[in-house]
């Protein structure tokens, strides 16, 4: 799961991917490989169109490129809707969307780098789709300056300028969403020493549910005014499962048809449970000791193990969540490398910590 990735909190923005990266190929839920152009064919009268994606993974957003240009090319005119961009920079979109700006104009207006952190580059493809096509652009999202507040003072603590960007109804989280993170909650609440976890856990769904209910709140208002079909492109942590963005559109437009799409690192993902489709994008590779390795929130969560390697032979497992090497808490790739690289040069073991289904162990890699 991304889940608790879901937050896109900016701190510890982890690295977009550097290497060159193949084109992603679309699948059914069943595995089905499946052309972008018959992908759009099926959409026929969809209301909503779910993109997740994986915000540093360049395969992901080419998946949703590929997609949006195959409806454009049929003559499609979505409005293309974004979780990157909050409701009050929506008067710099309308800009690009006449046409008055160009792609430089559009990240500074935004003040893309220190709102969203992510690189723009990620997005260009996207954004050049649309700017062929001339697909309207749509903000989504609530300004971090409300989410902020929300976080620290609830939602009394909003100022009268800013309700605006709050929901009249902020729909909770479902049973079945709460159920599947708490596991995940907790293990980030050990690891973090918090002694307020339960008061944390609240607050996590409070502003999973106020980001969630007013992004579709704001599809749905740009799906009853234009007539057209809303793509949304947001994190995968709101879009997988059906119980983020996709459970407050059914609520808030019932009628409406809704597709989702989620990225896929590895064929088992590709379930009916997860989305309707998926970009296949294989995991980029693999760290030195053999470990695939997701970011999750600031935690390095192993994908999957290498066998014959380093760390198949100290006894790593999928799940794992790696806490500490020695004393050094690890929350990147960038982190982990730093301390491995020097102990293979010098034969050192590395001791790491790590959580393993709430449980902390010790697994020891040998040089």
């Amino acid at each position: 799961m991304t889940l608790i990735a879901a937050g896109c909190a900016r701190h510890g923005i982890p690295p977009a991917d550097q290497k060159p990266v193949n084109q992603p190929t679309l699948h059914t839920s069943r595995g089905t490989v499946i052309t972008p152009e018959k992908l759009a064919d099926r959409l026929g009268t969809t209301g909503y169109l779910l993109l997740g994606e994986g915000h540093t993974k360049s395969c992901d957003h080419m998946g949703q490129a590929m997609i949006v240009r195959a409806l454009a090319k049929q003559g499609r005119r979505p409005v293309v809707g974004l979780e990157m961009v909050a409701r009050d920079k929506q008067p710099v979109l309308d800009r690009w969307n006449r046409g008055d700006l160009s792609l430089q104009e559009l990240e500074d207006l935004l003040d893309w780098k220190q709102r969203w952190g992510h690189p723009f580059a990620l997005y260009r493809s996207i954004f050049e789709v649309c700017q062929t096509y001339k697909l309207p652009l749509a903000a989504l999202n609530v300004p971090r300056r409300v989410v902020d507040v929300v976080r620290k003072q609830g939602l009394d603590g909003v100022s009268f300028k800013d309700r605006l960007y709050i929901p009249d109804s902020i729909i909770p989280a479902t049973r079945r969403q709460r159920q599947a993170l708490q596991p995940m909650l907790a293990m980030h609440a050990q690891m973090s020493g918090n002694k307020d976890a339960d008061a944390d856990r609240e607050a996590f769904f409070l502003i999973q549910s106020l980001w969630d209910t007013a992004m579709a709140e704001a599809a749905v208002s740009w799906h009853r005014k234009t007539g057209h079909m809303v793509v949304v492109l947001a994190g995968a942590g709101h879009v997988e499962n059906r119980w983020g963005i996709a459970a407050r559109l059914q609520t808030l437009d019932p009628d409406a048809s809704l597709i989702s799409v989620m990225p896929a690192r590895d064929k088992a993902d590709m379930t009916p449970q997860q989305a309707d489709y998926f970009y296949f994008c294989p995991s980029a590779g693999s760290s030195r000791l053999g470990l695939v390795l997701d970011i999750r929130d600031d935690m390095l969560v192993v994908r999957g193990v290498m066998p014959d390697s380093r760390a198949a032979n100290a006894g790593f497992e999928p799940g794992d969540v790696l806490v500490l090497v020695g004393d050094r808490r690890i929350t990147s790739a960038l982190d982990l490398h730093k301390v491995a690289l020097p102990a293979a040069k010098e034969n050192r073991d590395l001791v790491f910590q790590v959580m393993r289904k709430g449980v902390q162990k010790k697994v020891v890699v040998r040089f």
